[in-house]
């Protein structure tokens, strides 16, 4: 018997079968929460829900100008906030999901190579700034789910528009950290699968579409008039390659760990 037989047969051998039954559950809560919360984020981003306001130059001043156009920003969201809670509600656990896959995927493929190792601590990078990004979204719900923002003097009304857009900055600079972190925890999920022989070879495949497509995601976002571009490639991302990849990785390392068990 080879030695590399006996290390796999050793390794295996210390799985503890739970693994199965966690990352299967994970894995497929995963997939369905990244398809509904991206068709959420797009059905709103495209405007099918409603119109977003534009910011109105009159001769009123720039103080009420802003303010009008925050009051008309905070009815919009008013008007979808089910779909900011819809969306950022799964994204939360769905990005959360990531750790209990990540960590199954080290138990699997060696606990002690490179990539499953990098792959694992990548996704719990990627799975913080991701739940970063939806909780700062409940922050400014508590703001957009109160009415009566037209009648606040113009004054108090730019001071709060100006703290959400701060707020604002922050979710979408924790988003693009989560795509970086994740493209590249992609990128050593590809390498482990390539190179295990518990996890099978195409889903390295997906897993290094899916970096690529995380890592344009992360350059548009800083490129201005690129929406449609966005649009596409968070499309491609969480409907096809996310859900692909967490059902993918919670059946196999599942697999594995009732051939461990055996």
């Amino acid at each position: 018997m080879s030695e590399s037989h006996v290390t796999h047969v050793d390794l295996m051998s210390s799985i503890d079968p739970a693994w199965g039954r966690t990352a299967r559950t994970w894995g497929i809560f995963a997939g369905v929460a990244f398809v509904i919360a991206t068709a959420a984020f797009l059905v709103e981003a495209t405007g099918l829900l409603a119109s977003a306001p534009t910011y109105v130059l009159t001769g009123a001043g720039q103080v009420t100008d802003e303010a009008a156009f925050h009051a008309a920003s905070f009815a919009y969201q008013q008007q979808v906030l089910w779909d900011y809670v819809l969306r950022d509600g799964l994204y939360f656990f769905a990005y959360l999901a990531l750790i209990p896959l990540g960590i199954g995927l080290r138990e699997v493929a060696g606990r002690r190579r490179v990539a499953p190792q990098l792959a694992a601590a990548f996704l719990v990078v990627a799975a913080i700034f991701g739940c970063m990004n939806a909780f700062q979204t409940f922050v400014m719900i508590d703001y957009w789910k109160n009415s009566g923002w037209a009648q606040v003097p113009a004054t108090l009304m730019d001071s709060v528009g100006r703290d959400l857009d701060l707020m604002d900055g922050l979710t979408r600079w924790a988003g693009t950290a989560s795509f970086a972190a994740l493209a590249i925890a992609l990128y050593y999920v590809g390498r482990t699968c390539r190179g295990s022989v518990t996890m099978p070879a195409w889903l390295g495949g997906v897993a290094y579409v899916g970096a690529s497509g995380l890592a344009a995601m992360v350059v548009v976002s800083v490129v201005p008039d690129t929406d449609t571009l966005q649009h596409a490639l968070s499309l491609a991302v969480g409907v096809i390659v996310a859900p692909i990849i967490t059902i993918g990785l919670g059946v196999h390392i599942s697999r594995a760990a009732r051939a461990a068990a055996q």
